[in-house]
């Protein structure tokens, strides 16, 4: 026989949501940080002066954190399949 699952209510739903948009917004915040102290560090430094090339760790960091803020805040303004601004 075939179990179902309750229905998951619209209200929990939307605060599931918004909870792992917050999160992903923290998330992200975190490797923007990261991201910004790892570029300016001295590791970083000295591979830019010996390889003459920006170190990449640090911009794919900046690059994920972005990413990560800009998907958690446009999660927190959706509405009902809808963007609100």
């Amino acid at each position: 026989m075939l179990q179902s699952f309750p229905a998951v209510d619209h209200a929990s739903n939307s605060l599931i949501m918004r909870l792992f948009s917050v999160l992903l917004i923290l998330v992200g915040l975190v490797l923007l940080m990261w991201g910004a102290s790892t570029s300016e560090s001295l590791t970083a430094s000295v591979v830019e002066f010996f390889k003459e090339v920006p170190h990449q760790h640090g911009m794919w960091l900046i690059v994920g954190g972005l990413g990560a803020t800009v998907a958690g805040a446009f999660g927190l303004f959706q509405r009902r399949g809808q963007f609100r601004a």
